[in-house]
This record gives C-alpha cells, sequence and structure tokens, in this order.
C-alpha cells in the first residue's frame, strides 16, 4: 500500500511511458517513408500518337493554337519520360493520395508544356518497390539537340508529397497519420 502514498513513482511511471511511446512514435512514424531518384530520362515523339486537336487539348491542357503548331509541326515536340524507382522503407506506413510537384532549371521552363502532376497508382504499401514514369510534354527551340534536352532533364527535380496512413494489414489503412515530402532526382546508374 504504500505506493499509493508516493505520487511521485506515477509522475516517473507516466513520463517513462510518454518518452517510450513518442520515441516510438517518432521512429516508426516520421519523416519520410520513400527513396526515390530517377534512374533514366528517354524523349519520345508524340505523332505516335495519333490524336486530333481536341483530344490534345484536352489531355494536355494545350490551348487550341498549340494543339494546331503541334499537329503541323509534330516533329517539333517531344515527351520526356523520366523512369523513376520508388521504395517504401517503412515496415509499417503505407502511402496514399501522392503527386508530384516538379522544379524544373529556366531553360526547361521555355520548353515545357504540360506535366503529369499525379500517378499511375495513387498507394504503396509497406515494404514495396516500385517504379513509375513521370511525362513531360515539350516544345523542342530550333536548334535543340536531343542529348542537350536530355542533360537539361537531369538536372530537374520532383517533390513528391502524400499521405501517410498504417499498414494495409492494419483496419485503419487509408486514414492519414500525417504527410510527407521527398525531394526525387536524377542519379547516375552503375
Amino acid at each position: 500500500m504504500k505506493i499509493f502514498l508516493k505520487p511521485k513513482i506515477y509522475v516517473k511511471v507516466t513520463l517513462i511511458v510518454m518518452v517510450l511511446f513518442f520515441g516510438i512514435y517518432f521512429t516508426l512514424l516520421s519523416g519520410s517513408p520513400i527513396k526515390a531518384k530517377i534512374v533514366s530520362i528517354n524523349i519520345d515523339r508524340v505523332d505516335e500518337l495519333n490524336m486530333d486537336k481536341n483530344e490534345w487539348m484536352h489531355r494536355f491542357g494545350l490551348n487550341a493554337k498549340q494543339a494546331e503548331d503541334l499537329l503541323q509541326h509534330s516533329e517539333r515536340y517531344r515527351f520526356i519520360q523520366y523512369r523513376c524507382e520508388l521504395n517504401n522503407t517503412s515496415k509499417f506506413v503505407g502511402i496514399f493520395g501522392f503527386a508530384y510537384q516538379p522544379t524544373f532549371s529556366e531553360e526547361m521552363k521555355k520548353r515545357v508544356l504540360w506535366t503529369q502532376k499525379n500517378p499511375f497508382s495513387y498507394d504503396f504499401p509497406p515494404k514495396k518497390e516500385k517504379e513509375e514514369t513521370i511525362q513531360v510534354l515539350i516544345k523542342l527551340k530550333k536548334d535543340d539537340d536531343l542529348n542537350q534536352v536530355i542533360e537539361l532533364a537531369k538536372k530537374d527535380r520532383f517533390i513528391i508529397h502524400g499521405n501517410k496512413s498504417i499498414s494495409s494489414d492494419n483496419p485503419l489503412d487509408g486514414i492519414s497519420i500525417g504527410s510527407f515530402s521527398v525531394e526525387m532526382k536524377y542519379e547516375e546508374t552503375q
């Protein structure tokens, strides 16, 4: 019965439990659960899509003048394909609802017409790896060399941001336990 007479013990035990709880929380759930990098950059022609003016305007947000120019001079337009490797390193945290925020160099900004903002899949379970491709529609300048454009693209960055949730094995899946953002850039592969 002496334990009830010593409230300091309760305070100490409560503080220890709180420190342990917050330590576990910040170790397991805080920060970014994703490691991401751009592993290759390819340039593809746009004329293979065989779309009409309205489709270019609707799907890629081009105005009527840009869409008409693209159809008349398709050799000046290209898609840059940024192939990315994403790795969810967390054992417990899945991610969902993520999107890309591009950061282009001033030279690339002069060429970009449209950028894919959302990934092909919106959820990413714990302990999984996957590849994504981010597409960017550009208009080449008259003196552009494709190798030069690839070198410019290697300087580009994408911020991935989204929400974190408890593992898909948990009934709380899909309920946000916070958000994250991480920068993704080009890294040479051996």
